[in-house]
């Protein structure tokens, strides 16, 4: 059976990991799999390759934008911000568009 590591042994491990590294919370996460840090690096390069990174990454910046955009709906809108929320939520929804295709990273 092999022994977990403790969250000072798992820290350590990892700023001593070469770089491209995978973050802290990534790298976290597949340790939970009573992984080395060895093969933890490694699967990391092997999705990083395949550009899942980067896809998560998008997918995350869309649902922020998407949250941002619903909480300006439910604003308390007075006369002179009713019409900038409409250009504002307009905005938001072409950033999602232009990260979907791809266009930033």
């Amino acid at each position: 059976m092999k022994k977990e590591l403790t969250g000072k042994e798992r820290m350590t491990a990892w700023k001593n990991l070469p770089e491209p590294k995978p973050s802290w919370e990534n790298f976290k996460f597949m340790l939970g799999g009573g992984e080395t840090p060895e093969s933890a690096l490694k699967r990391w390069r092997e999705w990083d390759k395949k550009g899942w990174t980067a896809s998560s990454q998008r997918s995350k910046l869309v649902m922020e934008l998407g949250s941002l955009r619903q909480d300006l709906g439910f604003l308390q809108p007075d006369i002179r911000y009713k019409w900038n929320q409409k250009e504002l939520i307009d905005k938001i929804e072409y950033l999602q568009h232009r990260i979907n295709m791809k266009e930033f990273f």
